[in-house]
């Protein structure tokens, strides 16, 4: 169901736009812009309807936390449109140094960039910690900063923590200077998430299950238009 109100959503915004490209043209449209929408329109039903290959970054250093939590319900309402792989090994990672950034890095370190580079978007979803990131995450996106594997990626900004704001706007800052490709309809921030959640891990609140729908289509959108 999800699948099938994002792709309509998608189509008509695109369509949409399309007629509204086309208004005011005389009857004489030319044949090479109608070729070209043709061509255009294809691409896009064809893009659509395969599934995104989605990297979930979880920046919580626990096993089991809130944001695995929301990672897994994302990962089971978009089972149709994404292949969601979750990395959530941030704690065993070398420390960054500045030193081998460049060569001689790591191969965990390697294996993340490459894995980043070749998913169609990343989520990031974490607590806050102390009014920050937490130092896991931190330490990855210095792992990065180096590189380009963020740069125009479509990414999804998950802060789910008591209260968050203050990582949130962090973290926001920090993929804003990796040139990531976000949107505040790809970012959300969910306070007092433990309350959201009951003693079996399900997400209780409807308005975060809400939300989160919301977010998903976004980011699909996001990675469809970046394609096109």
């Amino acid at each position: 169901m999800l699948m099938f109100l994002i792709l309509s959503n998608f189509t008509y915004t695109y369509l949409h736009g399309i007629q509204k490209e086309e208004n005011g043209h005389s009857p004489l449209y030319s044949i090479w812009k109608v070729y070209r929408l043709s061509k255009k329109r294809r691409k896009m039903h064809m893009y659509a309807g395969t599934m995104k290959n989605v990297v979930a970054l979880i920046g919580s250093a626990a096993t089991s936390s809130a944001n695995h939590i929301v990672i897994e319900y994302i990962r089971s309402e978009a089972r149709d449109i994404f292949q969601v792989t979750v990395y959530d090994r941030l704690k065993t990672l070398p420390h960054f140094n500045p030193e081998k950034s460049l060569e001689h890095a790591p191969s965990e370190i390697t294996e993340l960039r490459n894995l980043i580079q070749d998913a169609d978007g990343v989520i990031i979803s974490t607590p806050e910690y102390v009014f920050s990131i937490p130092s896991g995450l931190k330490n990855v996106i210095e792992w990065c900063v180096a590189t380009t594997v963020f740069s125009e990626k479509p990414l999804g900004i998950i802060t789910a923590s008591t209260s968050g704001l203050k990582g949130h706007e962090e973290l926001k800052l920090i993929m804003h200077t990796l040139m990531a490709n976000f949107t505040s309809e790809t970012t959300l921030l969910i306070q007092g998430v433990k309350g959201k959640i009951d003693a079996h891990g399900a997400i209780i609140d409807i308005q975060t299950r809400e939300n989160l729908q919301r977010f998903t289509k976004a980011l699909f959108t996001l990675i469809c238009n970046r394609a096109l």
